[in-house]
């Protein structure tokens, strides 16, 4: 075997080394020496270096084009997150503004000293009522139940501020007096259900979790506003509930049902005579005692 095929043989096992870069400048003085003189192996390092620029420049456009569909996807990827971003702002946003809105009108009848409310509970085992008439420092209201054949059945509240307060038992015809002002069960604060006032985090967890849409609720135009298992429909023009939907309410421990309450309510309409008491003569009275606390 001639020296010059073993150079040549040496060289051409250096070539991809040579033209990669990856050989030491004394090698590389040894390659570049004998490819001067050498046609044939001059010609494979031609062969080589073509092959290798080559595949360089088809290396470099797999890899714009990746680079391009990578972009391109992050691009649809942040154009996405983007609109449901601006989606999830927006409605939060309008949450905020529709219940701050509503929040703001109902604290108006908050003082309010002249209403009657009529307030309907509808349960699995019958409908409750509860009725109030407020006038000034007096007030009459009504708790018990509702029958087609037997009517209304339950107590009327008769209390003044001044002359303190009657119950009348109507299952019983009796009544008892105090000289302690009762405080009434239904006031118009207490039909305000959406109350954030004061309550910063129930506001903006409300404005997120909540769903809000319009509809026509007890003749009112309302904002349905379903809310983790309740649904509350509230008067757009005063802030105040008109119906509850409420699905998880607890009936019995190992029991729940949906309730319905249903919210009458109107100002500065009850006169003197929607506050006459019951005719005494018709109940017995009776030892009663009134703990305020």
């Amino acid at each position: 075997m001639s020296k010059e095929y073993d150079y040549c043989k040496i060289v051409q096992d250096l070539l991809p080394s040579y033209i990669e870069k990856v050989t030491d400048e004394e090698t590389n003085k040894f390659v570049e020496e004998h490819i001067n003189i050498c046609d044939k192996c001059k010609k494979m390092y031609n062969d080589l270096l073509h092959s290798f620029e080559d595949n360089e420049k088809t290396k470099i456009k797999k890899e714009v084009k990746y680079m391009k569909k990578y972009k391109n996807k992050m691009t649809v990827l942040k154009t996405i997150l983007l609109t449901i971003l601006a989606v999830v702002i927006i409605y939060i946003g309008r949450n905020m503004i529709i219940i701050g809105s509503l929040q703001s009108k109902a604290n108006k009848y908050t003082d309010m000293t002249n209403y009657h409310i009529e307030w309907y509970s509808y349960e699995p085992d019958g409908i409750g009522i509860t009725e109030i008439y407020m006038q000034d420092d007096e007030y009459l209201q009504k708790n018990g139940d509702y029958n087609i054949e037997e009517g209304f059945s339950g107590n009327i509240t008769y209390a003044n501020k001044v002359t303190g307060s009657r119950v009348y038992f109507l299952d019983v015809k009796a009544y008892g007096e105090t000289e302690e002002y009762i405080e009434p069960w239904m006031n118009m604060e207490a039909i305000n259900y959406i109350n954030t006032q004061n309550d910063i985090l129930r506001f903006i967890w409300m404005s997120i979790t909540a769903r809000i849409s319009t509809v026509e609720c007890n003749g009112r135009e309302c904002y349905k506003i379903d809310d983790l298992g309740v649904t509350t429909y509230v008067d757009k023009e005063t802030g105040l509930t008109v119906r509850v939907l409420n699905v998880s309410a607890t009936v019995t421990e190992d029991r729940k049902e949906s309730s319905v309450f249903d919210i009458f309510y109107e100002v500065n309409t009850v006169t003197d005579e929607d506050l006459e008491e019951p005719d005494k003569s018709e109940f017995e009275k009776v030892d009663f005692s009134y703990d305020p606390s």
